[in-house]
This record gives structure tokens, sequence and C-alpha cells, in this order.
């Protein structure tokens, strides 16, 4: 909502909030809370009562932002009397939300007219109690069909909460996480590219190398193959008994061909150790000439 249009209406044209709202097809509450992100201050009930005063108008409402009295025929002319709002509420069990929907009005709105009417407004815990499966129908579905609580409630429009607590009431046991998780897998549902986490069949080790989900590779562990070992052999053929695949440039996920050599496991293994006392020479020389430099700069 645009803030200039705001100030001008709100204190140029000096017209209230719900005369904004009513103005630009808003709820009140909506011009209140872009009024405080544009940092227009509501006003006080002494300027209220001086606008209002300009305009000929009495005052109600509290000590700040106030409200001047209207003529309430149109509040008064409601697309609903008591008995459809019973119907729709007590009968059908509408949310609110779902009542404010169909006649085009706020929330706020309805909730007044349900005070108004008299008619007790539930709470959640009410609607749980009100709102059953059968108990059969639930065994078949949860034990004996395996279904989860997620896909019983989308069935019967509910939350996977309501169905948790109506499991409760019936003293059907709801599975515990290993459980879960074993009737997802048994059901495909957290297999391959049907896990939540599936990230395209790669991942990597603690140590740095990537890894390629390989089912089929005689050479693979837990369904999943190292993606370096895949590339060399693809140039050179099967990878000798013994031997180890090193990264020349020393990274690990860098597995371009070029970088990848074989070597026997016995000759890698002290190679590495011999490469980094080679390079700690490196840097003690490397020091070494430095000093000898600042020497001759001095």
């Amino acid at each position: 909502m645009d803030c200039d249009l705001l100030y001008k209406l709100y204190i140029e044209d000096e017209l209230t909030q719900r005369e904004i709202a009513d103005k630009l097809n808003r709820h009140c509450s909506t011009i209140s809370s872009h009024m405080n992100r544009c940092g227009i201050k509501g006003r006080t009930r002494s300027e209220c009562v001086r606008v209002a005063s300009k305009k000929g108008r009495k005052i109600i409402g509290g000590k700040k932002e106030c409200s001047y009295s209207y003529n309430t025929s149109k509040l008064e002319k409601m697309p609903f009397n008591k008995r459809d709002l019973s119907y729709w509420y007590e009968i059908e069990q509408w949310a609110i939300s779902s009542i404010a929907e169909l006649y085009d009005i706020s929330n706020c709105t309805i909730r007044n007219y349900l005070i108004k009417y008299g008619i007790s407004i539930r709470t959640g815990n009410r609607f749980v109690r009100e709102f059953d499966i059968d108990k059969k129908l639930l065994y078949s579905l949860y034990i004996v069909q395996e279904k989860t609580l997620n896909d019983i409630a989308n069935m019967f429009g509910c939350s996977r909460k309501t169905v948790g607590n109506i499991c409760k009431r019936h003293n059907i046991l709801i599975r515990n996480d290993k459980e879960a998780m074993a009737v997802s897998v048994g059901q495909g549902k957290r297999n391959g590219d049907n896990h939540p986490r599936w990230k395209g069949g790669n991942t990597r080790t603690g140590q740095g190398y990537v890894l390629i989900r390989n089912n089929s590779n005689l050479k693979s562990s837990r369904g999943y193959i190292s993606e370096h070992l895949l590339v060399w052999e693809a140039h050179n053929g099967s990878l000798p008994e013994g031997h180890h695949i090193h990264h020349l440039n020393g990274i690990k996920d860098d597995n371009r061909i070029e970088n990848l050599c074989s070597m026997p496991s016995k000759e890698h293994k002290y190679y590495i150790p011999r490469l980094h006392a080679k390079i700690k020479e490196l840097e003690e020389e490397n020091l070494l000439l430095k000093q000898q430099l600042e020497l001759l700069d001095k």
C-alpha cells in the first residue's frame, strides 16, 4: 500500500482509519499495520476530538485512535441472519474463516455476530471431540493398510494431530519414529528420488570424496561408488587389485581424468607423508629466503 496515499488520506484529508478502510476496501487492522510500517502515527483522543468537531461528529472508542459515529444502517444490512449463521457454524461445523469467505466479509465481523446472536464459539478441543472416525475403519486404514496419519488426515479433511487424538481415544497404538520409517520405506516413499532429502544421487564423505548412487556396480558400497573410481575406470579399464587412485592436486572432489592417477596402495600410503614433508621443507626454505631479502634491503 502506498505510504503517500495513506499520508494524504489520514493527515491531509483527516479521514479515520475506518473511513480509509471503507474507501480502499480493506480491513481496519490492515490500514493500522500499514500506517505503522509507513511511520504514520495514530491520533490521540484529543486530536480525534479536534478532527471530529470540525466535521460535526461524535467520538466513540478508546484513549488513542477513535472512530466517529456513523449511520449504521449499512452495517445492519448483513447478508445473513441468526438462523443462517447458526446453520453454517453449528450444524455444518464450518470454520469462522470459511463463513467469512462465503459472505466476503472479515473473520472479526462473523465472530462479533456470533457473540451478538448468543452462538457459543467453539474451541479446537471441542471440535476434536465432535469429529470422529469409526474405530474399525481407522484400524483398517492405519494398521492393516499401513496408511500414515497424514494420508488419513487428507482423506477426512482434518489435521494430522486430530487423527492422532482419535487413535489415542480408540486405543490404537501410534507408530514410533522407527516403525513409521520402516512403513515409509516399505511403501517406497523414502527410497531414491522419493526421499525428502534426495539430492540427485550424489553425496560426499567426511573426507571430501564424491559418491555416486549406483546399485549395478559390483564395487559399490551400500548403493554408492566413488566418482573418481568411475571416471578413472571409464578411461583406463578396471582398477588393478591393490592399487589406489590419487588426486594429483590434492583436491578430492576434482575428478577430472587429468587429475587422477593410479598407484599401488602401499606406495600411496607413504606418498602423502613424503609430500607433506617436502612441502614443509619448501616452506622453511621460502621463509629463510624472505629473511635474507629483508637483511639485504636494510
